[in-house]
């Protein structure tokens, strides 16, 4: 006999890879359609017509800097203002002033009617020397990195920043 000779444990390994193969055809098709038919609803939002069944919540949100709290480090010709828990503002040339922010997250279709801040008891603090300006930028990966530190315009003015 001339020719391959397959046995019947060759042939159903053929056979299993051909029906892979299909398998993974209509699995993949499927796929496909699934992620078609999907994207026609991607826009579909259950939306409540407005009228009385519209609901007006409120939401309060208090943020509280003491003056504990706050403090002073002398740093060569400038002082640095600390607060816990808090940022810095980082403008090259601008004072290095600390920050806080905070984010809220609302249900999908929310609407934002007002926002009010209040601020109370504003007490002054006085402090010996200019506070530190922020650096100019550097490489990420700080290579040859010298914190380069210079008063911008506003330290020449005498308004609040």
């Amino acid at each position: 006999m001339t020719g391959e000779c397959y046995s019947p444990l060759h042939l159903k390994i053929i056979y299993t890879k051909n029906t892979f193969k299909s398998m993974r055809k209509i699995v993949v098709s499927a796929a496909i359609l699934v992620f078609l038919f999907s994207g026609a609803l991607a826009g579909v939002v259950n939306i409540p017509a407005s009228g009385d069944n519209d609901s007006v919540q409120s939401m309060s949100r208090e943020i509280n800097f003491s003056f504990p709290d706050v403090s002073t480090y002398e740093s060569g010709d400038y002082e640095k203002i600390a607060i816990d828990g808090c940022s810095y503002t980082y403008k090259a040339s601008y004072p290095s002033m600390p920050y806080k922010s905070e984010v809220l997250t609302f249900p999908f279709g929310t609407k934002i009617e007002s926002i009010d801040v209040k601020v109370d008891n504003i007490q002054t603090m006085h402090i010996g020397k200019k506070i530190i300006p922020a650096a100019e930028p550097v490489r990420a990966d700080m290579s040859n990195a010298k914190l380069i530190r210079k008063e911008g315009e506003i330290y020449q003015s005498n308004e609040a920043y």
